[in-house]
């Protein structure tokens, strides 16, 4: 912890303590925080008054499950072991996207969106305006593991959509410059994203999978 907050210049300032019986292991703990940033007014980054029809819609890959879908996880391997290769997936860490953002800082974003809780499903909407849909290829989601796992469960796509990240751990919006400036400097800088998507006018739903 200390080495990460060093390498974003986050001070750790405090928290809380708990005991929870039955939950932790004996010489066990668990370790929970959060992050609040300050921005200027001005610098504030509101996607239901900046994303425009047209917009694009980048998407960073996730490391895997990151924060959400543990529970489901446990119902549906409750009985049955999963492979190596699949339990190292699982343990890897929640990616950070700061490097990544950081060097879009002369690039003009229209909206940013963590895909957390509620994932692809619920989460994009919390940018939109009233009247925007956001458009999201399917083809990339449900790569690698996330496949194995919705076959395993016999899960509906909507369903994964909505309860996992299913590859795609944090979104960009972004008009057609910006969004060329964007593709130049993750190409010069190695990072791997996709064009996930584009903004069009609402008629039904917020969020459209395509």
């Amino acid at each position: 912890m200390t080495k990460m907050c060093k390498k974003y210049r986050c001070p750790l300032v405090g928290g809380e303590t708990a005991e929870m019986p039955n939950i932790y292991n004996k010489g066990e703990i668990d370790i929970a925080g959060c992050i609040t940033g300050i921005a200027e007014k001005d610098a504030i980054i509101d996607g239901k008054k900046n994303i425009k029809l047209d917009d694009h819609v980048i998407g960073l890959y996730s490391y895997g499950l990151h924060t959400n879908g543990f529970s489901l996880l446990r119902k549906i391997f409750e009985k049955t072991i999963p492979d190596k290769a699949f339990i190292e997936w699982v343990k890897q860490p929640h990616r950070c996207y700061y490097d990544e953002i950081k060097l879009l800082q002369d690039v003009s974003i229209n909206a940013m969106v963590h895909i957390t809780g509620g994932g692809l499903i619920d989460n994009p909407p919390r940018v939109l305006s009233d009247d925007k849909c956001m458009n999201i290829y399917k083809e990339y989601l449900l790569t690698h593991f996330f496949k194995y796992i919705q076959l395993q469960g016999n899960i509906t796509d909507e369903e994964m959509y909505r309860t996992l990240n299913c590859g795609i751990g944090f979104l960009i919006v972004l008009d057609e410059e910006n969004y060329q400036k964007t593709k130049r400097i993750f190409h010069i800088n190695k990072i791997e994203f996709c064009r996930l998507g584009y903004i069009s006018k609402r008629t039904t739903t917020s969020v459209n999978f395509i």
